[in-house]
């Protein structure tokens, strides 16, 4: 399978993975930024540091359930409130963690790892 094709299956895999993870019984989904409740199939796989680092694309700590407004009005109340929520959920490194991690390159064989992983 070509690079470009393993990664767009290892996106499908991993936003279902994420948006899943946090739906309850009725498969209702609180967006992480703006805590508004949505259908798993209306929410979205949201990103705090963007989806173009690999380091960090696939990173649990890094993408978290968003609404469409909050994923796509990344303004910065909404990347305040994404990372206030992250330090609170995961400690106050994380953010120095997430920035250390993005510049890390995936080879294809990591990317099937997460493929399989997720899947």
């Amino acid at each position: 399978m070509r690079l470009p094709n393993l990664i767009a299956k290892a996106d499908r895999v991993f936003s279902q993975f994420v948006r899943s993870k946090y739906a309850d019984h009725r498969d209702m989904v609180k967006c992480y930024t703006c805590d508004s409740w949505h259908k798993v199939q209306h929410i979205q796989a949201g990103h705090f540091i963007s989806r173009v680092w690999y380091g960090v694309r696939w990173n649990e700590k890094n993408v978290k359930p968003q609404c469409v407004v909050c994923n796509y009005g990344h303004d910065d109340e909404v990347s305040k409130k994404f990372s206030l929520a992250l330090r609170k959920e995961h400690g106050q490194g994380v953010v120095k963690e997430l920035e250390g991690l993005k510049r890390r390159p995936l080879d294809r064989f990591e990317i099937l790892e997460i493929i399989e992983k997720y899947k």
